[in-house]
């Protein structure tokens, strides 16, 4: 019973092969936005310009209790979506630091065949 056991796995050439052909088998890295960049994003939808753009008119038709209104309402959206969007990219990152699997340990063990095989016992 012990003769039917075919041997499964790749020998390390086999694995270096493959690393040269395909390369590491891993998600490609993201760069982390930058804190300013992620502020500077709350004034580019089309609405937020449209506020600043109300307030600029609101100011120079001297209603500023109206642009002032305007401005600061533009203030707290840019405030809190900065605050929300920041948290979700940290979180994210996170995550993703999280579930990257590591490597405790690995070895080549003896086969039956002419190859020793490559094991490795990994954890997320």
């Amino acid at each position: 019973m012990a003769d039917d056991i075919i041997p499964t796995g790749l020998t390390e050439a086999e694995v270096r092969a493959a690393r040269t052909l395909h390369g590491w088998n891993e998600l490609p890295t993201v760069k982390q936005t930058g804190p300013f960049r992620v502020l500077l994003r709350q004034f580019s939808s089309f609405l937020v310009l449209i506020l600043i753009v109300a307030a600029a008119v609101a100011l120079a038709l001297g209603e500023r209790v109206d642009a002032l209104t305007i401005g600061l309402v533009v203030v707290l959206n840019a405030g809190l979506g900065f605050v929300q969007e920041w948290k979700a990219e940290t979180a994210l990152n996170t995550l993703r630091d999280m579930l990257s699997p590591k490597p405790l340990s690995c070895a080549m063990v003896e086969s039956k065949s002419s190859q020793p095989k490559t094991s490795c016992l990994v954890t997320f």
